[in-house]
């Protein structure tokens, strides 16, 4: 259980990284980018990633919360603290190479508004799991009520993501149409 909801964490944190990302780019477009498409299916993509691991990562972490108010000593597992050093290992990564990406850019003379808004969701992003994780392996958190409140916080961010996403993008029905507007268009070519 542990593994598999810190598999499921990273697909979300990439999904979320992903999703905001495309966000800025539908929102600031590059003009020396004309394909919005690309845009437009890396929002499905990562919508489609959270709707199926976001749950799954919440029901997860509700088993081993329970898991852990009856048997406390499984906080301390080594596997479970090997897996959790390891998150935050890749979150201090994440943050050290963004913070990097910044400074380059700012020395290319590169520091536009877009980039800045990217540079900042992914510091967000990864800044909130590894403070998550640190005040994880500092507390007992079977005894406190935190990760409930982080659930809560989590799922109106992520609902709020996707919701942007179907909005951005357009019902399933729009698309369908788009995709026979396309086919009709190549086929009179």
């Amino acid at each position: 259980l542990q593994l598999l909801m810190m598999v499921m964490l990273y697909i979300c944190v990439i999904s979320l990284i992903t999703i905001s990302l495309a966000y800025i780019d539908y929102w600031h477009p590059d003009p020396l980018n004309y394909y919005l498409q690309g845009t437009l299916d890396s929002i499905k993509h990562a919508s489609s990633m959270l709707i199926v691991s976001f749950p799954l990562m919440l029901l997860l972490g509700w088993f081993i919360q329970k898991d852990f108010r009856k048997f406390p000593k499984k906080h301390e597992l080594k596997f479970r603290k090997w897996l959790v050093y390891l998150t935050l290992f890749v979150s201090a990564i994440t943050i050290v190479v963004d913070l990097i990406q910044l400074v380059y850019k700012f020395y290319g003379g590169d520091l536009t508004l877009p980039f800045s808004l990217k540079v900042l969701s992914v510091l967000i992003l990864s800044g909130a799991v590894f403070g998550y994780y640190v005040w994880d392996v500092q507390s007992e958190p079977h005894k406190s009520k935190v990760p409930n409140k982080v659930a809560w916080a989590s799922s109106i961010a992520v609902v709020g993501m996707i919701v942007l996403g179907v909005f951005i993008v357009g019902s399933p029905t729009k698309q369908r149409q788009l995709r026979m507007d396309e086919q009709r268009v190549n086929d009179l070519s």
